[in-house]
């Protein structure tokens, strides 16, 4: 049967924009009415760029682009294929409402990823889709015409045991990555149920306990920390990596993530301090938190001085690794690479020097904590120092004290 429409991605190059680039539209064609319409994608290209979004391999800066008007292009088409016959009006109520297809799983996941994509959660929009990846490949195995029809109120307790099942015994993932895909399911379930009240009593994550296992939070001993601090690295690429995995540890374990996002506006070099608030934590309510307040010790000078921007203005980045003109998409690639460097570098130079090579970047903010859980700091005052936007949090991390600081604790406890 033929369809009764034709929908496509098209590129308004009638009248660019101040920077250039146009906006991206999608066009469709009614075989029924014998009419175009044009709606409005919220995206916008240099038509270079709009040629390199379809290449085989699209370049890493527009990945996200990519995937985002893909997952408009499949909702379009969603939406106009339950429609019959074919009707524009009836098309732009869907389309422009905010309600999510009300029925298809694989609609519930685009449509939240590419709501993310537009937000700027990069991150999010990332782990959303490697969890849609998953879903996907398990359907498949069985049948890859349900991809395209699954149900969501389908997944019941037993699918959701299968899944595990199949996740942990053929793809030979651990428990905790199953948990990792299964928990942004369980986000979308939610959202489809606030849609949809009528399911309420059907929720399968009423009864299935998503798998979990305790984080394992690695860090360096004291010991350890100075002899990788006074350790010589062996090439530049190694001694860029130190001097930034020590400045995320003096800066209160403060991720390589905000490390980069620093501004000249964040520093109180008269007072040697600097305020900043978690990238991590920038979508929840501002009046619920406080700026991280760090001190600047010599260190951290030094670094500052070895490695900032020449000074121009208050909102300039302090170290050369963001432009004022990047945007999510590209600070998201940024960062990830600039961790990947770091992590590739601080293993070398901790294996060169005796220590453990499975040493990542992470390990600077969980050997700070470490450190200040073992001289009996407060879940409240770890709180503060971290940022975490809860206290539960922190409380992961306490009742890792070492043996030695425990018997420490309990003796002075005791010494009354």
């Amino acid at each position: 049967m033929e369809e009764e429409f034709n929908i496509s991605l098209y590129l308004d190059s009638r009248r660019p924009r101040k920077d250039g680039k146009y906006p991206l539209k999608i066009r469709i064609y009614s075989h029924i009415e014998k009419k175009t319409k044009y709606y409005p994608t919220k995206k916008f290209f240099k038509k270079e760029e709009y040629d390199s979004l379809f290449q085989k391999k699209p370049p890493k800066a527009l990945a996200f682009d990519h995937d985002f008007i893909r997952a408009v292009e499949t909702r379009a088409n969603n939406i106009a294929r339950r429609i019959s016959p074919f009707n524009f009006k009836i098309f732009e109520s869907n389309y422009y409402s905010n309600r999510v297809e009300k029925t298809n799983l694989i609609s519930f996941y685009e449509r939240n990823i590419e709501k993310m994509i537009s937000d700027d959660k990069i991150g999010n929009a990332q782990f959303y889709k490697s969890s849609l990846n998953a879903i996907k490949k398990f359907i498949s195995e069985e049948n890859s015409e349900k991809v395209k029809t699954l149900h969501i109120m389908s997944i019941d307790e037993q699918w959701l045991k299968k899944f595990e099942k199949y996740m942990v015994e053929k793809k030979k993932l651990s428990i905790s990555t199953v948990g990792t895909y299964l928990r942004p399911l369980r986000a979308i379930y939610n959202i489809a149920l606030e849609e949809n009240p009528m399911y309420k009593n059907s929720n399968p994550f009423g009864k299935y306990k998503l798998p979990s296992s305790e984080k394992v939070y690695k860090a360096l001993t004291k010991d350890e920390l100075k002899i990788l601090l006074s350790s010589t690295p062996k090439t530049k690429e190694q001694e860029k990596a130190k001097d930034f995995w020590f400045f995320s540890f003096y800066s209160n374990g403060m991720n390589i993530n905000d490390v980069v996002r620093l501004k000249y506006k964040n520093f109180d070099f008269k007072e040697r301090k600097f305020y900043f608030l978690r990238n991590k934590t920038k979508n929840i309510n501002r009046t619920s938190l406080s700026n991280i307040e760090v001190y600047l010790n010599e260190y951290l000078l030094k670094i500052i001085e070895k490695y900032k921007n020449e000074f121009q203005d208050e909102n300039q980045y302090i170290f050369p690794i963001l432009s004022d003109s990047d945007d999510e998409k590209i600070i998201f690639t940024k960062v990830k690479n600039f961790i990947r460097f770091i992590n590739q570098h601080i293993k070398t130079l901790a294996k060169d020097n005796g220590l453990n090579d499975k040493i990542s970047a992470n390990w600077a903010r969980h050997s700070f904590t470490t450190l200040g859980i073992n001289q009996s700091l407060t879940a409240e005052v770890l709180k503060e120092f971290l940022g975490h936007a809860n206290i539960k949090t922190t409380q992961k991390y306490i009742g890792r004290l070492d043996e030695g600081n425990r018997k420490k604790i309990i003796d002075k406890i005791y010494d009354f």
